[in-house]
């Protein structure tokens, strides 16, 4: 599926866009307080001029199969030509689920989930982003929990057909929340960039993304600006691009235990042993193994793009200036110091590992590689 990209479009020009297409009735998903925070609710209103909208917003912040079933419900009734998405990352998520769960009966949903059984939805699904960090907008993945477990729907249907980047709707993001998203967009770029499924395409992306992200993280945290906002917004893109091919590997596993257990928020969970796993993957032992046929040479070719791209002159440096980012939002760093208090939980946390994002890394870790990343972060 081929996705259509609009940079910097206004609300008068997707009612445009929408009115040129025949879209009459638009099913429109959003947050709740950010609808208003983050400009969302006027670029809306100033889209849907003659249309008839139907909003949804009433989800968890990890969409769960009742929020799922609960948007199907208003979405059948809403007789939409048009589904658009506008928030962060967990709204354009269960846009995306309620896309393309809706064909299918309700007792059906939960086995269709845990099988990742669908076959798509022909009704149009436009993605607008309100912070830079998700890559949601660029991807055929959706997230949904079921009995408090985490399934990852999966199809080239569920990309988005139109993806539209407007930055203003990130300038009111709180700098704790941009610090956070920023760092889920650079581990996206990084883990993309070394994951065993990296294609020369995803690795372009990676490392575009890497980027404009660097050039821009620290004054986009600390004194934002129209220019810094609008590059961390296609470095956001750019990174969903990378991952919608290549998937994310070691630090996503290990976070959402972190997230889990201590109500870290997601992207300050992964960038917590993003430099752990760097060190692991980039400069392995003599008698590392490698996964699906990632040899030392290939990793050596990673280093030096991840190396070229953050500006740094070598590893060690790309580690300082992630420190260096994390100290610009006052990001707390050990696990200690965010609520985590029983050693106890080291156990459970490597137990629980995403063992699917844990095979997209180039490094076969064991139980004591992992155990020794835990440690050293707590």
């Amino acid at each position: 599926m081929i996705q259509t990209l609009f940079e910097e479009l206004s609300g008068k020009e997707f009612n445009a866009f929408l009115t040129k297409r025949q879209v009459s009735n638009l099913f429109v998903v959003t947050g709740k307080n950010s609808y208003k925070t983050s400009g969302a609710e006027s670029f809306i209103d100033a889209s849907s001029d003659g249309l008839k909208v139907v909003r949804f917003s009433d989800f968890s912040v990890n969409p769960k199969l009742e929020d799922v079933r609960e948007g199907i419900n208003l979405y059948r009734k809403s007789d939409c030509d048009a589904v658009v998405a506008i928030g962060g990352g967990s709204t354009i998520d269960i846009a995306k689920s309620i896309r393309a769960l809706a064909p299918y009966p309700s007792e059906e949903l939960e086995e269709r989930i845990q099988n990742n059984n669908i076959q798509g939805s022909e009704t149009p699904l436009i993605a607008i982003p309100t912070t830079s960090g998700t890559g949601s907008e660029a991807t055929h993945f959706s997230v949904i929990y079921v009995n408090k477990k985490k399934y990852s729907l999966a199809h080239r249907s569920i990309l988005p057909d139109t993806a539209i980047l407007n930055h203003e709707l990130t300038l009111n993001q709180p700098q704790y929340l941009t610090a956070c998203v920023g760092f889920d967009a650079l581990s996206q770029a990084i883990e993309s960039l070394w994951s065993v499924n990296a294609t020369k395409e995803s690795q372009h992306f990676s490392v575009q993304a890497i980027s404009l992200i660097s050039e821009n993280f620290e004054k986009t945290v600390q004194s934002p600006s129209v220019e810094s906002r609008k590059l961390m917004h296609k470095g956001s893109y750019l990174a969903g691009r990378a991952i919608n091919i290549a998937k994310t590997t070691a630090a996503h596993a290990m976070s959402y235990a972190f997230t889990q257990l201590y109500g870290i928020p997601h992207g300050h969970a992964v960038a917590l042993s993003l430099s752990e796993f760097m060190e692991l993957n980039l400069n392995h032992s003599q008698d590392a193994v490698f996964n699906k046929g990632i040899t030392r040479d290939h990793l050596s070719m990673v280093q030096k793009k991840l190396v070229e791209s953050m500006g740094c002159q070598n590893l060690e440096e790309v580690k300082t200036r992630l420190s260096q980012f994390a100290q610009s939002a006052g990001m707390k760093m050990k696990l200690s110091e965010l609520g985590a208090s029983s050693r106890a939980d080291i156990s459970y946390i490597v137990e629980g590992i995403n063992l699917e994002r844990l095979s997209n890394n180039p490094i076969k870790l064991s139980s004591s590689d992992l155990t020794a990343v835990v440690s050293k972060i707590w």
